[in-house]
């Protein structure tokens, strides 16, 4: 997998987020800057829309032991999205390539 340099996307509002809509597109880390409330969710998908089936993670952006970011580094077969929904929204950071 290439180490080379990412980009990154930055999100603090609940609703959809297309980070990449290549196939390929490797999923580097999600970093959360500032913690949601009130039952906050981030929910990862493979693919460019929210398709259930493609599911890679639902993130509990409200648990302060996952502070400094969760890691990933995998390659997506269709792309990358997201959805934060619920309460209030965490400040969010993904790397990709």
């Amino acid at each position: 997998m290439s180490t080379g340099n990412k980009q990154y996307k930055y999100a603090n509002a609940n609703g959809n987020i297309t980070v990449s809509v290549n196939p390929g597109a490797i999923l580097g880390s999600v970093v959360i800057n500032k913690l949601g409330a009130t039952g906050n969710t981030l929910t990862i998908y493979d693919d460019t829309s929210a398709v259930t089936a493609n599911i890679i993670a639902v993130i509990d952006t409200t648990r302060s032991g996952i502070g400094g970011g969760l890691d990933y580094n995998v390659v997506m077969s269709r792309g990358i999205f997201m959805v934060m929904a619920t309460g209030t929204a965490a400040d969010i950071t993904i790397t990709y390539q």
